[in-house]
């Protein structure tokens, strides 16, 4: 009489611990140490990409997909992982000067009258150039800052920004070409019917599970991840940061020196440049000769 609900519950069993498993956060999260939240949802990123990437080989359907998409899916995955190790890593453009350089900056602000909170970082009191702004989970000021994000565990700055971008495209591009992939061949039922080919699988088969849990994984990337690329595509395209758009900050006007382009296209074309392949002037060589700063100060 038990035999059938036990073979049942041995075959679709997982599925109850799927169910259940969004609930473990709840309890790991309150014995993790303090500050560990910032490196979590880096790991949950890297996580689901490894994940995705493994049920792809793992239920066997990569054998079925023609060499020319299987090189297309392996270069758009190598190039998701590259922008993403980029984006961690780079320094997103961290102003950190010499502490002489910093003393020499808020002398020179204090003889011009000019210590304002636009100049100088009351934090780590450095001259701040225009669109930088002081992150506190590093605890320095950043040029072109535009927003911490979790997932790659880093500040999004003039730096690293094309690699975070990048980022977000080729994870749009790779789960995209996944899920035209895998979705033709997926079954709920009749999976071990003889008429089924041998590249299709069953999502509710315990051996499938982990493709299952991949599939979902991917479709919820899919969605917010390409709305996430069209915002930051719209911000490139007007050359404006998350951060300020935020506060509503807004762009100045050209210089006369630098008109602004006749068309629309124009426009678009040189803001995507300025967001993704320049770089702010660096601060310039103050010639400390003609200000001399009190001994003192530099000596303290």
């Amino acid at each position: 009489g038990l035999a059938a609900p036990i073979a049942v519950a041995t075959r679709y069993g997982w599925l109850a611990a799927l169910v259940t498993a969004p609930l473990a956060p709840f309890l790991i999260v309150p014995l993790a140490p303090r500050g560990a939240g910032r490196y979590g949802m880096c790991g949950f990123a890297g996580s689901s990409i490894a994940l995705i990437v493994a049920s792809f080989f793992a239920s066997g359907l990569a054998a079925a997909v023609p060499p020319a998409l299987l090189a297309l899916y392996l270069a758009l995955v190598a190039s998701l992982v590259l922008n993403f190790a980029l984006a961690v890593l780079s320094d997103p453009g961290v102003i950190d000067p010499p502490r002489r350089d910093r003393v020499v900056n808020i002398v020179r602000l204090a003889r011009a009258g000019d210590l304002q909170h636009a100049n100088l970082c009351p934090t780590c009191l450095v001259d701040k150039p225009p669109r930088a702004k002081h992150d506190p989970t590093l605890g320095k000021c950043v040029k072109r800052f535009d927003h911490h994000c979790p997932y790659i565990a880093n500040v999004v700055g003039q730096n690293n920004y094309l690699y975070f971008y990048l980022f977000l495209v080729f994870v749009v591009l790779a789960i995209a070409l996944h899920l035209l992939l895998v979705l033709p061949r997926l079954r709920l039922r009749a999976c071990f019917a003889a008429r089924d080919p041998p590249a299709n699988a069953c999502l509710l088969d315990q051996s499938h599970a982990l493709l299952a849990v991949a599939t979902a994984l991917a479709l919820v990337h899919l969605v917010w991840v390409s709305a996430l690329c069209c915002v930051h595509t719209s911000l490139i395209l007007r050359d404006t940061t998350t951060y300020e758009t935020m506060r509503m900050h807004h762009r100045p006007h050209p210089r006369p020196d630098h008109p602004q382009p006749a068309s629309c296209c124009a426009t678009a074309a040189r803001n995507a440049r300025n967001a993704l392949c320049s770089s702010d002037p660096p601060p310039g060589r103050r010639d400390s000769s003609a200000s001399p700063v009190p001994a003192d100060l530099l000596n303290a």
